[in-house]
């Protein structure tokens, strides 16, 4: 094991400022944003990621690039956060979006596993969806400081998917072993650099590809692992600090 992963106060309190400023845009700024989006969506949304054998179907591509995404609203911060925390940038899904994002992707690879399984086929979520969804309930200080993890997991037990999570010291090879044998999508929440929170931190999903498990919107480009846990441990060559880790798994068809 090259790092072990602590549950200490830096954790704790990174979460609890998450959960403690979670709440809503407002409707009217949610709504406009929405619509904003959702035009923008139909021109610039990421090509198909494959056609399904014997069908015209595409399913849609990953989000692996959230830099690019300055097209997309979401929130609003004013002139002094933006100096503060966006180098003067307008506030944009560029910034700010990656919970969000991990959402997206994390559903997307939900849809893949249960239509390779014969399952009941559910609706493609749009981006733009989810950026509306968070933005009435999960959006931190109103997009400055993102989306709450927690929010995501109460987002998809909601959806009547199978949930389990993980934080600190529970972060472990042995426990994430056991997600991977039990569950489809995984999305982790780390600091980039120890437990330095002016490192900011990012939150990604994770999936199991036939290559192996791979972090995608990393800053780096696409990688596979043999496991979830190297997966998980080798952000950032190891530098990182992962907090949280949510595992998703479809429910089980009878």
């Amino acid at each position: 094991m090259k790092k072990k992963f602590g549950e200490n106060f830096m954790d704790q309190a990174t979460m609890g400022v998450f959960s403690l400023l979670s709440g809503s845009l407002g409707k009217k700024t949610a709504r406009e944003q929405y619509e904003q989006n959702m035009l923008a969506w139909v021109e610039k949304q990421p090509k198909p990621l494959e056609k399904k054998k014997g069908t015209g179907e595409v399913l849609p591509a990953y989000v692996e690039r959230q830099p690019d995404l300055t097209w997309l609203k979401y929130g609003k911060a004013n002139a002094l956060e933006r100096k503060l925390f966006f180098g003067g940038r307008e506030l944009t899904a560029a910034e700010n979006s990656c919970e969000v994002i991990a959402t997206y992707n994390a559903l997307l690879a939900l849809e893949r596993e249960r239509e390779r399984n014969g399952g009941k086929k559910r609706k493609h979520r749009s981006l733009p969806d989810l950026l509306y969804l968070f933005s009435t309930r999960g959006i931190c200080a109103k997009g400055v400081f993102g989306t709450s993890p927690k929010a995501l997991e109460r987002f998809f037990q909601k959806g009547n998917y199978r949930t389990a999570s993980c934080k600190g010291k529970q972060i472990t090879e042995e426990k994430l072993t056991e997600f991977q044998t039990e569950y489809e999508a995984f999305i982790m929440t780390a600091f980039n650099q120890g437990q330095n929170p002016f490192s900011m931190v990012h939150t990604m999903c994770i999936t199991k590809e036939k290559e192996g498990y791979c972090r995608h919107n990393d800053s780096v480009r696409v990688q596979y692992y043999p496991s979830l846990y190297e997966a998980v441990q080798d952000y950032h060559q190891g530098r990182a600090h992962t907090m949280y880790v949510l595992a998703i798994g479809n429910i089980r068809e009878q």
